[in-house]
């Protein structure tokens, strides 16, 4: 028979368990619900979206969006950001991963260098606009979606090469040995051997640079131009002089985020396995 002490003990834990599971309810709540505002905004007229107090229930109407793709044009904003996020996304996986994997099994530059390269992502983007405006100025390369590529490039190398490293050195050495006994070179090792067991690091890092890249605004305002401009400076010209337009910027701001929503549902299924930094099971 349990004792009054045990059964206490019990009941408060089942008060705390209970009290966090209503936090957890909450805060999802509280995540979810300005995106299904901005999509609820987005199929209201001009009148339903000033009433007061809200319409939760009103007639859905697309001409929020057939003024965004009609009179804004904002289908080549849209592919200017698909082919920015993509271009940088690939490239910094590619090159951090193979900086990443020097740094976890040659142990370059000791203990102080990764720390080093992680501090060159703290830069805040504000402190850097100016710099890289006179750099791409010079090359030649302003309002051309290869500079804006090259820089988010640069910007997400220091975090793709800090998280990949830790998913490599999870990685015991001793498969990559096994794998050299068989006849296979370091670099086969690593593509065949490492690169599959770290895939869910790769996913991981993928989503995460992708939406860094796909949200960033501040150096794409600063080095974009009409026809290069990115999905979210486009988005900023519905708030004038005169006022905001709060039909097209919630379609727009719709419309940018289904890509990262749709990238996230492609790697679901590695973004548990890449948290918990990519553990190999012996």
């Amino acid at each position: 028979m349990a004792s009054p002490g045990a059964s206490m003990r019990r009941s408060s834990r089942q008060r705390w368990l209970t009290a966090a599971s209503w936090l957890i309810a909450a805060a999802c709540v509280g995540n979810v619900f300005p995106i299904y505002w901005m999509a609820a905004t987005s199929l209201k007229s001009e009148a339903d979206i000033h009433t007061y107090p809200p319409k939760f229930i009103f007639p859905i109407t697309l001409d929020n969006y057939a003024q965004l793709f009609g009179q804004a044009n904002f289908l080549q904003p849209f592919e200017n950001s698909l082919a920015v996020a993509v271009g940088s996304t690939v490239g910094s996986v590619v090159l951090g991963s193979m900086a990443a994997y020097a740094l976890g099994r040659f142990k370059v530059g000791g203990r102080l260098f990764p720390m080093w390269i992680l501090a060159m992502r703290m830069f805040p983007p504000i402190v850097l606009a100016l710099p890289i405006f006179f750099l791409i100025s010079g090359a030649g390369l302003l309002n051309s979606r290869l500079a804006l590529t090259a820089v988010y490039l640069m910007l997400n190398l220091p975090f793709v090469i800090w998280l990949m490293r830790g998913f490599f050195m999870e990685i015991p050495l001793a498969l990559e040995e096994a794998a050299w006994i068989d006849g296979c070179s370091r670099w086969q090792a690593m593509v065949q051997v490492v690169l599959p067991l770290a895939r869910p690091g790769l996913a991981v890092t993928s989503i995460f640079v992708f939406i860094a890249s796909w949200n960033e605004f501040l150096l794409a305002a600063v080095l974009t131009g009409p026809e290069t401009r990115t999905a979210p400076v486009a988005a900023a010209q519905f708030s004038g002089e005169y006022g905001i337009l709060w039909g097209p910027m919630m379609a727009a701001g719709t419309v940018i985020v289904l890509p990262m929503l749709a990238a996230a549902m492609l790697v679901q299924r590695y973004i548990v396995r890449g948290l918990a930094l990519g553990a190999v099971k012996g």
